[in-house]
């Protein structure tokens, strides 16, 4: 079932999922065919001529949006359940302060899914409201973000039982909660000290002394061990359960139904390529229709390759972040590690798919070319675990870039052909396949010539 429908008069399609289906700035869903029609005004970000158009309207309704959602929290209420989860110590909130420009303030600690607000003690110990930015195009409808919350909250419970440097969790509620008194779902959370990383601006040493520390992080998360692959969706009394991934590619209804859990990768990445076909097919993926359909097929005649490389492997998962490119991590001025943020995205993978390095570290243009050597990086990394007796981990860096280009291309969809066109090569040569994207292409349309799928998109020739 579509997560949304078109919002053009008398369409009946589904909107597409992805950037190209939703507007930043009026946020309303389109199919392929109305996002840029006579249906829907808004500026085109594709407009180079009137580019600064769209920005100026872009920031206009980014900050109307959290002007709307400021006006909906109730901030007395929240520094009252705060109070009472410090058993009553009293505590202000600087952005609602007298005179206090609260929605610039909370501007400055907004992200892509969330906003945050400080709420400071009256003995100095500082916490961090963690608010979920339900009104924005880049959010999923409301049951699939509860979905999403109750997992970020189960996962960090669940860290919270480890040495992973993860924020203390104090409290967290629903917005339809009914003991909810804030007005929005929220979480309460320690802050911890630091500064987003900027992975790209650190020096070569700091990158390396993170790399290094990385090392530590993944021995722990190492330790534990899950015997299905999906997300953590609840953590009581010490006890994890899994459900399905917690991924806003994956969900098949807006009522928050995922795919899995699933015992097997195996099982899972059968299920994840058969939802993928579907989506295409079924008018969820705008771009690119054609070429990600031959991707997916490709993939789907590549799995047992997968599952025999997996071996034993194959029914053991580990905690993955999912959005590890480094803004996920706080830093000192002596680059240590001090958090590990944002873990709403988390899901349980197998281990050389979960143990491969972080895409902070890969160099990204050359995986977008096509190109698999390590970064420097990633060799301190496979250096140090080395250092530490872990071969098998080291190995699972070297050998990385086969899980990641799996990996990449089978939770996503490509909008963009000059970037399918390296990703494709880096892929089938993995596969030691050596082929160019056209020759590729042309292979699996004649391979495919009699498919169903391809005839309900419309053939094309190469």
């Amino acid at each position: 079932m579509p997560l949304r429908y078109c919002e053009a008069k008398s369409c009946s399609f589904p909107s597409v999922r992805g950037f190209t289906g939703r507007c930043m700035i009026c946020c309303k869903f389109f199919c392929g065919s109305h996002f840029a029609s006579a249906e829907h005004s808004c500026p085109n970000p594709h407009d180079d001529v009137n580019r600064y158009r769209y920005f100026d309207a872009l920031i206009k309704a980014r900050t109307s949006r959290l002007e709307d959602l400021l006006g909906q929290l109730d901030h007395k209420a929240l520094a009252a359940t705060a109070s009472a989860a410090r058993n009553g110590i009293p505590c202000s909130i600087p952005a609602f302060a007298p005179g206090a420009e609260t929605a610039e303030i909370a501007k400055a600690q907004q992200g892509g899914q969330n906003f945050h607000l400080d709420i400071i003690f009256d003995d100095d110990v500082v916490w961090i409201a963690r608010l979920k930015l339900a009104n924005s195009p880049n959010v999923p409808p409301g049951e699939i973000q509860d979905y999403l919350f109750k997992s970020e909250v189960a996962t960090m419970k669940f860290l919270a039982t480890t040495e992973v440097l993860a924020p203390k969790i104090y409290d967290a509620k629903l917005r339809h909660d009914p003991t909810n008194k804030v007005g929005l779902s929220y979480m309460l959370l320690e802050k911890l000290p630091g500064k987003t990383l900027d992975w790209n601006g650190a020096p070569d040493e700091g990158r390396k002394k993170i790399a290094i520390q990385l090392a530590e992080i993944f021995i722990e998360l190492q330790k534990f061990p899950f015997d299905q692959a999906g997300s953590i969706i609840d953590f009581e009394d010490g006890k994890a359960t899994v459900g399905g991934y917690a991924n806003r590619n994956f969900f098949t209804s807006p009522d928050g139904q995922s795919l899995g859990p699933f015992s097997s990768a195996k099982d899972a990445y059968e299920a994840i390529i058969t939802h993928q076909l579907s989506l295409i097919t079924n008018g969820e993926i705008g771009p690119l229709q054609v070429e990600n359909y031959l991707l997916f097929r490709y993939l789907q005649e590549k799995l047992p390759e997968i599952v025999e490389k997996l071996g034993a492997h194959d029914r053991k998962f580990y905690l993955n972040h999912d959005d590890d490119k480094g803004d996920h991590l706080l830093v000192d001025d002596d680059w240590n590690i001090t958090a590990i943020l944002d873990w709403e995205w988390a899901t349980l993978e197998p281990e050389p798919v979960a143990f491969a390095s972080p895409c902070m570290l890969w160099p990204v243009n050359d995986f977008y070319a096509g190109k698999s050597k390590l970064a420097p990086e990633e060799i301190v990394l496979a250096a140090e675990y080395k250092k530490r007796g872990r071969t098998d981990m080291a190995e699972f860096i070297k050998s990385g870039r086969y899980w990641q280009r799996w990996q990449f291309m089978t939770v996503g969809m490509q909008e963009r052909e000059e970037d399918l066109e390296g990703l494709i090569k880096g892929l089938v040569d993995v596969f030691g396949e050596g082929m160019e994207y056209v020759a590729w292409k042309k292979t699996m349309m004649e391979k495919l010539k009699d498919d169903d799928g391809l005839a309900i998109l419309g053939r094309v020739t190469v």
